[in-house]
């Protein structure tokens, strides 16, 4: 089978810049988010002195000005996501 290797390599370069940013910013968050979860795994099982999302947030909301960021914070999250 004879393939004509630069109409293969023209849809790999069609396939590459036709990627919207909407996927771009989904596929962020998205390795964000897992990202996230393999830190909160090896801060539960693991043996490094990580500290698990609920120790972060309680120590931010021990001060009036980390209430305030973790507040701002979910409007910003709400805003983006949930308002569109």
């Amino acid at each position: 089978m004879d393939v004509d290797r630069s109409a293969v390599l023209g849809a790999m370069v069609t396939a590459v810049v036709s990627i919207s940013p909407y996927f771009v910013g989904v596929a962020a968050w998205c390795v964000l988010a897992l990202l996230a979860i393999v830190i909160e795994i090896m801060a539960r099982f693991g043996t490094r002195d990580l500290l698990t999302m609920g120790q972060v947030l309680r120590c931010v909301m021990r001060s009036t000005v980390g209430r305030w960021v973790i507040v701002l914070g979910w409007m910003w999250v709400g805003w983006h996501f949930f308002v569109r």
